[in-house]
């Protein structure tokens, strides 16, 4: 494995195959998820064919979901962080493009992690639980020199910022532009003010 030159998709999915079948695998379970989310999309079964999308297997998936998405190979690179055998591959195929300016430097990401678009967006915090979702423009990170811990099946949605030494329980949403520095219970909806709309003075 030391020193293999990963040409192509097909060489990096030689490599994976043995984890890419056993469900087990945090890399298996991201697949799935990001095949189910896509799955009903229509570029998506038009580039997998005529069999149904839940038929295909894994490394099918994976195939698709790595080619096609820069927010998926920057989550595959993450994964490889730590891991004896797939840090050796972690610049698979450097011809691809990762998402612009997307950093994951948390310190642990459960499974079934999903990134809309994930342009401009920094994730930084102690842990994140299983079924995490985060948009674009999405800024998680230090405030006063800590950063957050979030549970399980969190959405961060567009523009919104998670900062300081702050805990975001399950189930919880961020919407849109909403800044937090402080603690959210689980079951909980954030949403930013209202903008003010001041109209000019009327002529008279």
């Amino acid at each position: 494995m030391k020193g293999a030159q990963i040409a192509s998709v097909s060489d990096l999915l030689d490599l994976l195959a043995p984890r890419l079948v056993d469900e087990s695998q945090t890399i298996t379970q991201d697949t799935r998820c990001w095949a189910k989310w896509y799955g009903g999309d229509t570029w998506y079964a038009k580039e997998l064919g005529s069999d149904p999308v839940h038929d295909r297997k894994p490394d099918e998936h994976f195939r698709l979901l790595f080619r096609k998405l820069p927010e998926f190979r920057s989550l595959f690179d993450y994964r490889c962080h730590g891991d004896p055998t797939l840090v050796q591959i972690a610049g698979a195929v450097p011809t691809a493009p990762r998402a612009t300016e997307l950093h994951l430097r948390a310190g642990s990401i459960g499974p079934r992690c999903r990134i809309q678009h994930g342009h401009n967006a920094r994730v930084s915090a102690e842990s994140i639980g299983s079924d995490f979702f985060v948009s674009h423009n999405v800024t998680i990170g230090w405030a006063h020199g800590q950063r957050p811990t979030i549970g399980n099946r969190v959405a961060i949605l567009v523009g919104a910022v998670v900062a300081g030494g702050i805990t975001i329980g399950d189930d919880v949403t961020i919407g849109p532009n909403a800044v937090v520095n402080f603690d959210i219970p689980s079951g909980a909806k954030v949403y930013a003010q209202r903008p003010h709309v001041k109209l000019p003075a009327l002529e008279r």
